[in-house]
């Protein structure tokens, strides 16, 4: 939500938290502190690196956008619809 509301790139944000999510998988695993039992400690592991790592390879066109500089922004805090005033 930071990296939206500070960029207004949704697709940066969504990068953004899969990247958080592979890094943050791998260091609990290597820290022997996933939320699973010990048996099932691999298969979460690699799950929790392949979603990530799917993700951020379906967004390849978005990143090619953001560093192209053409990637479209949202609009954030909007007071409703435009509406022309007569």
């Amino acid at each position: 939500l930071l990296v939206a509301v500070t960029t207004r790139y949704v697709s940066l944000s969504s990068i953004t938290a899969m990247a958080f999510l592979l890094v943050f998988s791998v260091v609990l695993y290597l820290r022997g502190a996933l939320p699973v039992a010990a048996p099932h400690s691999t298969e979460f592991l690699l799950l929790a690196v392949f979603i990530p790592a799917l993700s951020i390879f379906r967004h390849r066109t978005n990143i090619g956008r953001l560093l192209a500089g053409t990637e479209s922004r949202v609009k954030l805090f909007t007071r409703g619809m435009d509406v022309d005033k007569k």
